[in-house]
């Protein structure tokens, strides 16, 4: 089977099916010259891989015939894969004498485990001539799970994946596709910023739109792997069958969260890091003022070049991720964190309690500062929304801050933004972990701070403050319109009426309708710094605020969450606060339980039947003891959160 793709312009978006690309082209008017397809995986190929891996199983050796070539497994090597993925490789006997028509052919069984027999998976691959063509993983009982194949053009250049799946349809994944001309977005006045990663989906038209590009429409971003003007999200790993895609995701955050920015994307020279040279060079020669290096690795000696050519152009302000090993990198290195680089800012990901998020790296004098890039939206390789986690996507968000820094000081250089980043942000919170601080909200800038808004619509007032021997004062958030008014006044009422029997009431109270930007109408720690700092500023007493919000994202979700005085040290803006989200069961209850939380600085639970303070609120469930109401009384008494 030959089709042609001679035009490396194709006008057309390049589909992720071959047939798709070819019918395209054709529908366009494109000429189409000449793609060398290697035969696709034959229902008598994946027969002889089975067939293969039983005999491997039972006589610890297998033989692979393919037309007049007889490849025999050789002796068993021992294989140290990652993860747990360690075994023994089988490699076959590649005698150029059995050759068929002048092709090289290879075959690799990879067992994982302790030995064939009881092993926990196999792995076969065939190459020809060198490249990698086909590979099939199969499950202990010699069932194959996975079939994969590699499509490469005439001049040898990999240009599609073929990945079944437990013998379903295939997904063609393109690796190398043409650029399709897809009208760019941005103004001269955009900011250039770079990612080197893995390169990018440029198929996306939310990628694609978001490139720079030169007079010509010719597109700045490079790649630095393959050497060509492609950069293409892809990335192998272990094996040129398994592609991690990385930098789209990447390159989605850091193109919403900074809408000035033009992207120079880069795929990094993982051959030859040497040729990191020549990528900065080119970064500073089309006026690239901010680097992201979401990326890293152990080797110091690797990344000498990206060092020495950093020096060169101090203007240029590096942020790069500090990894994720789970360790403290300024007894364990990680590069280029670890570099001592006047340009280079290095971050993290924070979890919800303002610590390292699990599995990132620390360093309180190799790491700069920590934001939240946990849970973070991004756009995935094929376009659809997940959810990505990790050192690395604190790199695009950073990068992000800078780049609107510099949109509105376009005369500032490196050592001025990390100026302005230190004059905002080097709080000396969270000084274990790292030399700079927090930042809570990086999209927390002027525009989103003046837009956060407050008005009263009604009030609420007490229904037994006669009989009560303390009161509650409260200050009420509803967060957008997904809370009604008739919805948060039930849900007060019912509250304090199930407090009424510790002698509690609440003050009189207006609700607060607030307006501020989407993103700041859910829970999270990040939010409630940023609505905190105009409804409940800095250096004031302040009331317990009941939040009304849509949702939560925090990392373990709750429909209702309390923060009181032993669970908020590092977080001290949510101290003294309630979260009930939108839909939430039973909100009278949960209100009430989760305020008692409050006024008693306890995260504890209660075993005993029908009690308001067991784990789960239901409306079975609303009495306390008189000890509970002495101990919350107490409490709040002493730390100002009730008076009589």
């Amino acid at each position: 089977m030959s089709v042609a793709l001679r035009d490396k312009r194709l006008k057309s978006a390049y589909c992720c099916q071959i047939l798709c690309a070819i019918v395209a082209a054709t529908v366009a008017g494109i000429s189409l010259g000449t793609i060398t397809l290697f035969p696709k995986i034959s229902v008598a190929s994946t027969k002889q891989a089975v067939s293969s891996c039983h005999q491997l199983r039972k006589t610890n050796t297998a033989i692979w015939i393919d037309n007049e070539v007889i490849l025999t497994a050789g002796e068993a090597q021992r294989h140290r894969g990652g993860r747990g993925r360690s075994g023994w490789r089988y490699q076959s006997d590649n005698d150029p004498s059995r050759d068929s028509g002048n092709v090289d052919l290879s075959v690799s069984w990879i067992v994982i485990g302790d030995d064939a027999k009881n092993m926990a998976a196999m792995q076969i691959e065939i190459q020809r001539d060198g490249r990698p063509i086909s590979q099939w993983v199969l499950n202990p009982a010699c069932v194959v799970q996975s079939e994969r194949e590699i499509l490469y053009d005439e001049n040898g250049l990999a240009i599609s994946l073929s990945i079944r799946n437990n013998n379903q349809a295939p997904i063609i994944q393109p690796l190398n596709p043409p650029v399709p001309e897809i009208q760019a977005t941005m103004s001269d006045q955009s900011v250039l910023v770079a990612l080197v990663d893995s390169g990018v989906n440029y198929t996306l038209p939310i990628i694609n739109s978001r490139l720079a590009r030169n007079s010509k429409g010719d597109l700045l971003s490079q790649d630095y792997w393959d050497n060509d003007g492609l950069p293409f999200d892809a990335h192998p790993t272990g094996s040129a069958f398994n592609v991690v895609r990385h930098g789209t995701r990447t390159a989605s955050i850091l193109l919403r969260e900074a809408p000035d920015a033009q992207l120079v994307a880069y795929r990094y020279p993982r051959p030859d890091m040497s040729r990191m040279t020549h990528l900065v060079a080119h970064a500073a020669q089309q006026g690239v003022s901010i680097i992201g290096l979401p990326l890293g690795g152990n080797k110091q000696d690797q990344w000498k070049a990206f060092a020495d050519a950093a020096k060169q152009f101090p203007d240029i302000l590096f942020i790069a991720s500090a990894g994720n090993n789970g360790r403290n990198i300024d007894q364990q290195p990680v590069y280029p964190a670890s570099l001592t680089l006047e340009n280079l800012l290095v971050v993290t990901s924070a979890d919800d309690f303002i610590v390292p998020a699990e599995r990132v790296n620390w360093g309180r004098v190799s790491v700069d500062y920590m934001l939240p890039a946990e849970m973070v939206e991004a756009v995935d390789f094929d376009g659809s929304p997940v959810k990505v986690s990790g050192s690395s996507y604190a790199v695009p968000r950073m990068v992000a801050m800078a780049a609107r820094m510099k949109a509105a000081k376009p005369a500032w250089r490196a050592s001025d933004i990390k100026a302005e980043f230190a004059r905002r942000y080097a709080t000396g919170t969270s000084t274990r972990y790292v030399n700079g601080g927090y930042i809570a909200d990086p999209l927390a800038d002027e525009h989103v701070l003046s837009g956060i808004t407050s008005t009263a619509e009604t009030t609420i007032e007490s229904a037994n403050s006669e009989t009560a021997t303390h009161t509650i004062p409260l200050a009420l958030f509803a967060l957008g319109d997904s809370w009604t008014i008739d919805a948060i006044t039930a849900s007060v009422t019912q509250a304090e009426k199930l407090l009424a029997q510790c002698g509690l009431s609440i003050s009189d109270v207006d609700v607060r309708r607030v307006n501020a930007s989407d993103y700041l109408m859910d829970l999270s720690v990040s939010n409630g710094h940023t609505l905190f700092s105009k409804l409940r500023p800095a250096g004031q007493r302040h009331p317990v605020a009941i939040v009304f919000a849509r949702d939560t994202t925090m990392l373990d979700p709750y429909d209702g969450e309390a923060f009181g005085e032993g669970n908020t040290r590092q977080r001290y803006w949510m101290r003294n606060s309630v979260w009930l989200t939108d839909g939430i069961r039973d909100a009278g209850i949960a209100l009430a339980h989760e305020l008692f939380h409050v006024l008693a600085n306890s995260g504890e639970h209660s075993r005993l039947a029908g009690n308001l303070m067991q784990a789960s609120t239901s409306d079975e469930a609303a009495t306390l003891t008189k000890e509970q109401c002495e101990m919350a009384i107490g409490n709040a008494v002493a730390e100002g959160l009730v008076f009589r």
